[in-house]
């Protein structure tokens, strides 16, 4: 078991944990010279053969950014209190910050009872009960200690031991631990330290550093201060690392296993506690694990929230974060003087597009209202397709516990998407209707674009529904367009005779202007131009600038050639081609804009399929 202290600067936080282990944590210089607590200290004991360790935090206002690093969901809160002074500002901001982090186990000491009257210490237990009402702290006796003689410690060992473990939970998630210190010991290399908060880590193995991306693994780690072979959620480790230099990890890094790419956005379902109302996009600073970064607050359902209420905020990083869902954030002001509120993680992304799209708000307030995952993902399925990495990422699922709850909510898994079987036929009936539709309006027969009855994303539940309309043959393939099944394109008898006299023309060498056939045929040339244009509309010709036309195999065949060559110069397709400049430039110009090729200055590549020519 894990114990932060937590309350008011000079309350004796320090000295109790002196007091029930021997150990001194002030271990700075300017900590032992000023006699003040500045950044976090650790010890450990064993109590009757249990193994407790004690995280002695900073108690002084400047040194709130410190206190924070310092705790974690997982640990049993000891708040103290000096019987002498009573609750104090930071005694207040300290238990907000426990319960904003989600602690729900702890004890409270009541210290200084050996200088403090009679009438002290009643009027501080009054205020004792007061602050804690309505927190997981109400109903807990203070137990009265005096860490200068002695009296009381040995009680507050026996309260230590009737606290439950907490379950490991997350035993079986993905690797995290977030480092709240980082150091270098001669012999042994880099050595991190910091509360596991998902996973179990064991010796020999792999890790990554976030947001460094340096890897290396466990050479030796040590479990509350003892050595050990593996470590479980909630456990205090120290951990030497090989492969890792120490310029690369340090308080705010996180370990972790496989990629950790990491976000900058996250949304809260956000409590405000400060005075003063937050307003939409007010600059915080952001407290997760031991990491701290700057942020844009964006209120998504209000211009402001006021104290003691709830709201969905999104968080604009400045800085990536490797959060996921069920996290706790704590938010200060700007200048670090005050905590205005925290809340849990219910969406981690780097997505773009509308904050408050009313699609988007209303999973954000499922995911706020349904925080179970196997429920949860019920219910984002019955509103359309769910990346599954990103769903298992931000839940820190393991692959088999991302398979399981796949296989219970029965989603179809299409590439990257898993879909729900009744959403996928709502979209391929959709699709069917909006084609009937577009086709039973389409006099020329022409083929139909994709993205007219298809929406473009996600890629692969499109494919799916395509998929799907071409088995049951409802369309088929023309060109790069869609047609009804045994649809051929008919030509009027003037569109079908010129097709045959273009075809004569065209298939020379090089292929003559639409002028010279015009005057070749003695045809009127804007006559002409108006039955090309139609032609061209049912894919029976390709026209090009400055007056030029192709047959649509010519086209693609010249397509196939600039494969071959891949990158190359006007000038290499010309050698190649046999064909003109000026010609050269109008093909090649025709394939940038069908998107086939790019050009980067005097340089051409191949970006897509043949298809595109079509």
């Amino acid at each position: 078991m894990i114990v932060a202290l937590a309350g008011h600067v000079d309350h004796g936080k320090t000295s109790l944990v002196r007091a029930l282990t021997g150990v001194e944590t002030d271990r700075l210089p300017a900590e032992i010279e000023r006699g003040l607590t500045i950044d976090l200290g650790f010890a450990y004991e064993t109590i009757e053969g249990r193994r407790i360790g004690f995280v002695d935090v900073p108690g002084h206002h400047r040194f709130v950014h410190n206190m924070l690093a310092g705790i974690s969901p997982a640990q049993t809160a000891l708040l103290v209190v000096a019987a002498d002074d009573g609750v104090m500002p930071q005694t207040r901001e300290h238990l907000t910050i426990l319960s904003l982090l989600g602690l729900t186990r702890g004890l409270i000491a009541l210290t200084k009872c050996d200088v403090a009257t009679d009438a002290q210490q009643a009027s501080a237990r009054e205020q004792i009960n007061a602050l804690t009402a309505g927190t997981f702290l109400e109903g807990i006796e203070p137990v009265a200690v005096a860490s200068t003689t002695g009296d009381g410690i040995e009680a507050l060992r026996q309260t230590l031991l009737e606290i439950p473990d907490s379950a490991a939970a997350a035993a079986e998630r993905t690797v995290r631990l977030p480092v709240d210190r980082a150091f270098s010991r001669r012999g042994s290399g880099t050595i991190v330290t910091g509360t596991l908060r998902d996973g179990t880590l064991t010796v020999d193995h792999p890790v990554t550093v976030f947001p460094s991306g340096a890897s290396g693994r466990v050479r030796s780690l040590h479990v509350d201060g003892s050595a050990a072979e593996h470590a479980a959620p909630g456990h205090r480790c120290a951990i030497n690392i090989a492969g890792i230099d120490l310029d690369q990890v340090g308080r705010g890094s996180w370990l972790t296993t496989g990629a950790a790419p990491g976000c900058r956005q996250v949304v809260l379902d956000y409590t405000h506690l400060a005075e003063r109302p937050l307003r939409h996009w007010t600059r915080v600073h952001v407290y997760h694990g031991t990491t701290h970064s700057l942020a844009a607050a964006a209120l998504l359902d209000g211009g402001r929230v006021e104290s003691g209420h709830r709201a969905l905020l999104q968080l604009e990083l400045d800085d990536p974060v490797l959060a996921r869902y069920g996290d706790r954030v704590v938010l200060r002001d700007h200048g670090r003087e005050l905590t205005l509120g925290g809340g849990r993680v219910i969406d981690v992304s780097n997505r773009e597009g509308r904050r408050r799209a009313p699609a988007r708000l209303k999973l954000l307030r499922l995911r706020r209202d349904e925080f179970n995952p196997g429920a949860q993902l019920a219910a984002e399925l019955a509103l359309g397709p769910v990346e599954r990495e990103a769903f298992s990422a931000a839940h820190g699922l393991t692959v088999e516990e991302a398979t399981a709850l796949i296989d219970d909510s029965k989603a179809l898994v299409i590439g990257d998407q898993l879909v729900a079987e009744p959403y996928l036929n709502t979209q391929f009936n959709a699709a069917k209707t909006t084609f009937d539709a577009l086709w039973q309006i389409n006099s020329t027969a022409e083929p139909i674009a994709l993205e007219r009855f298809l929406p473009p994303e996600p890629a692969p539940l499109r494919d799916a529904v395509l998929k799907h309309l071409l088995d049951s043959e409802i369309v088929a393939r023309k060109g790069s367009g869609f047609v009804r099944p045994a649809t051929e394109i008919s030509l009027s008898p003037e569109e079908a005779k010129l097709l045959d006299v273009l075809r004569k023309h065209l298939t020379e060498t090089p292929p003559p202007s639409i002028g010279d056939i015009a005057k070749r045929e003695r045809l009127p040339l804007n006559r002409l131009r108006g039955t090309l244009k139609a032609l061209a509309a049912k894919k029976q010709l390709v026209l090009l600038e400055n007056n030029r036309a192709l047959l649509p195999e010519q086209f693609q065949s010249l397509g196939e050639l600039a494969i071959k060559l891949g990158d190359f110069t006007v000038k290499e397709f010309r050698d190649a081609s046999g064909l003109g400049r000026n010609l050269v430039i109008d093909i090649l110009e025709a394939m940038d804009a069908r998107g086939f090729t790019r050009r980067n200055d005097n340089q051409r590549t191949v970006v897509q399929e043949l298809d595109r020519l079509r």
